[in-house]
């Protein structure tokens, strides 16, 4: 006897699908806190197009008051690192040198929010919100402030 299979529609619902901007980070990538050192010896060395690798094409930046009194885009800040490079040339300097101490990492998911003090003068703080995109960690925002 021969039985004939009856097709059955059952309701369907969203399978989640999974971005590579929120894919779970594998275990041998750089670390958030790695990624603002290679950032760092770039700035120390003034590569500054070594140091914009790490910043995010929709990153924004807040400077100390003294420094800036806009919201800076990429560019912005680009043009903010590329004064303070210009001007540590011209004082003759062969690098940028800050002295990082206190440094606290706080991760959510694909999200990592690091902070740290700035030993030099004038004495600041600065905050990096770091965002895991495309296989890598991304500078998404930077907030500097003065003491």
């Amino acid at each position: 006897m021969r039985v004939m299979a009856k097709a059955v529609m059952l309701p369907t619902r969203a399978v989640p699908t999974i971005d590579k901007e929120s894919a779970p980070m594998p275990a041998d990538e750089m670390t958030p806190e790695e990624t603002l050192l290679d950032f760092s010896r770039a700035f120390r060395r003034m590569d500054l197009d070594a140091m914009m690798t790490h910043i995010a094409a929709d990153a924004t930046a807040f400077w100390p008051a003294s420094a800036c009194l806009a919201r800076l885009d990429k560019a912005g800040m680009r043009a903010q690192f590329a004064a303070t490079i210009a001007a540590v040339r011209a004082a003759g300097g062969t690098e940028v040198v800050r002295t990082q101490s206190d440094m606290l990492t706080q991760r959510f998911g694909n999200i990592a929010i690091v902070t740290f003090h700035l030993r030099d003068e004038p004495f600041g703080r600065r905050t990096f919100v770091l965002n895991w995109r495309w296989d890598r960690w991304l500078v998404v925002h930077i907030h500097g402030s003065s003491a």
